[in-house]
């Protein structure tokens, strides 16, 4: 079986670029790009794939987590996928050791073709024991859906 393409869009900010660093504080939800994807049909098969280059910024060392969502239709709409990741830093150095990249993938049969495309949109959470600390999202930031029709 061959699938067809339909279609491949993403968003992406290399290290450095644009407003990068961003340093988002623990416990907030923070939106942090979206991707289109038009032409969606029942029975496609659609692709998420991203990667978020973060560190943690502490004030107390522990353990720093950081959750990523995929939401559909609005930065607080629906998850549609979910993962964490975390760094455990023994002490204050947190851009020397608590460097991190988490990359992803998701995939999903589409169901309900209303409306024709959607919008999906990265974001994250950041969490540690102590509620103090930062994260700051370094870079790259990259998200990518591919739709494909079987």
């Amino acid at each position: 079986m061959v699938a067809t393409v339909k279609s491949y869009t993403f968003n992406e900010a290399p290290r450095g670029s644009f407003s990068l660093p961003l340093n988002v504080a623990a416990g907030n939800e923070f939106f942090v790009t979206s991707v289109v994807i038009k032409n969606l049909a029942a029975g496609d098969r659609l692709m998420l794939n991203g990667t978020i280059g973060w560190s943690a910024t502490l004030l107390v060392p522990g353990l720093s987590e950081l959750t990523v969502r995929i939401r559909r239709g609005t930065p607080t709409g629906p998850v549609l996928f979910e993962t964490r990741d975390n760094i455990l830093v023994p002490a204050n150095l947190g851009s020397v050791i608590g460097n991190r990249t988490t990359s992803f993938t998701h995939a999903d049969i589409i169901t309900n073709v209303f409306p024709s495309e959607e919008t999906f949109y990265l974001t994250t959470r950041f969490e540690n024991l102590v509620g103090l600390n930062t994260v700051a999202l370094q870079g790259p930031i990259h998200l990518g859906g591919l739709l494909t029709s079987p």
